[in-house]
């Protein structure tokens, strides 16, 4: 499919592309020379084919040449069934978010989003063009760029629980908890023999535990301060630019966008981050402590007074929800015969492996779903 793609994507109409690359240049005399396409990236697990990087060489309307520029073209595939604009998977979400500018004005020094150039919609599938973030993705982060990404994102939610009025689209997501755990249902997981292998009768019970009792933690997160944010906060889509002491962090992919519990998306920076392995299990232990102490500076620098406590429970129930009981279900799929070519080229993992990183990944969320339990107990 990708390769289909990008012949049809030689074809691309040029006065579409020169007015994109006008934009990003911002000139409109601006003038294509020449020009290239390929895949970006093949690490997108929901979208992998989605994503192309137009690039090549340009001048301006006063004569000068050798300008380089490039932009990227995000490809959305309409799923040809019925959808709720609520629901975690609405595939236009990120279209409609972008489309409506909302994103280029997210409060001051928190969080910025790419530059958007415009959109295309078909039938069955929907073509935006934005900015090419031109910072490559580098080593691992430390602990203090993680600490500084939780930085921003505190900036970024406690301007909505302080003063700024959430956003009111009726496609911004919500109940991000029931939504996950419906795509990843424990029914017939242990049907796997990698799942069977993976997971001990004790952990076993846990998991099962956790999801008979999981309307519980989605209410708990509906009850807490409700903001919005990215809601795929992980690190695959931050990327983070230092210049003059300025630190700047940019996410993309929007796709998940909404409303959820105060300090919630710290799972995603954290577990989020852990399930598509750009960090160990083993590591949140190190990163989670100075993570949560960055975010509630953040929250305080934007005038929140409220518990920690609070922030601590939309954490522990989130991380809960989201890793606690979804690693056998996530194990059973992409270790199935079908999808093993697909694990090793996004993880790069056996799938024993795999199953064991997850394992390790489940015993923390339940870890936090006890945590979370006492929290309940305390402040609801």
């Amino acid at each position: 499919m990708a390769l289909d793609m990008l012949e049809t994507l030689r074809d691309i109409d040029p006065a579409l592309l020169s007015d994109v690359v006008r934009q990003e240049q911002r000139s409109p005399s601006f003038e294509i020379t020449d020009w290239s396409v390929e895949r970006l990236s093949t690490k997108g697990m929901i979208n992998p084919d989605g994503l192309f990087l137009f690039k090549g060489q340009g001048r301006d309307g006063h004569g000068a040449q050798g300008e380089s520029w490039s932009v990227v073209l995000k490809i959305l595939r309409n799923p040809g069934v019925e959808q709720d604009p609520r629901d975690l998977w609405y595939w236009k979400r990120e279209l409609l978010a972008l489309q409506s500018g909302f994103l280029l004005n997210l409060p001051a020094n928190s969080i910025v989003a790419p530059r958007f150039y415009g959109m295309t919609e078909y039938d069955d599938s929907a073509r935006i063009w934005m900015e090419h973030i031109r910072i490559e993705p580098g080593p691992r982060w430390t602990v203090a760029e993680y600490a500084l990404a939780a930085h921003k994102l505190g900036r970024l939610n406690g301007a909505y629980v302080t003063g700024t009025p959430l956003p009111d689209f009726p496609w911004l997501c919500k109940e991000h908890n029931r939504s996950w755990s419906n795509t990843f249902p424990l029914d017939h997981a242990w049907e796997s023999p990698v799942v069977q292998a993976t997971f001990p009768a004790s952990i076993q019970g846990r998991i099962f535990n956790l999801w008979e009792e999981r309307e519980r933690f989605f209410d708990a997160l509906n009850r807490l301060p409700q903001t919005f944010s990215h809601f795929d906060f992980q690190r695959r889509n931050l990327f983070l630019h230092s210049q003059n002491n300025q630190h700047t962090i940019i996410a993309v992919d929007w796709a998940q966008c909404g409303y959820g519990a105060l300090g919630a998306e710290l799972a995603y920076l954290l577990e989020g981050t852990a399930l598509l392995f750009e960090i160990e299990p083993e590591e949140i232990a190190e990163l989670e402590p100075p993570v949560f102490e960055a975010y509630l500076a953040g929250l305080r620098e934007m005038g929140w007074t409220g518990s920690s406590e609070f922030v601590r429970l939309g954490y522990a129930a989130q991380a809960a929800t989201l890793v606690g009981t979804m690693p056998p279900a996530g194990i059973a799929f992409w270790t199935s015969d079908a999808m093993q070519t697909r694990l090793k080229e996004q993880i790069d993992r056996s799938p024993e492996l795999f199953a064991a990183t997850l394992s390790v990944l489940c015993e923390y969320g339940l870890n936090c779903a006890d945590e979370a339990r006492q929290l309940m107990d305390r402040l609801l």
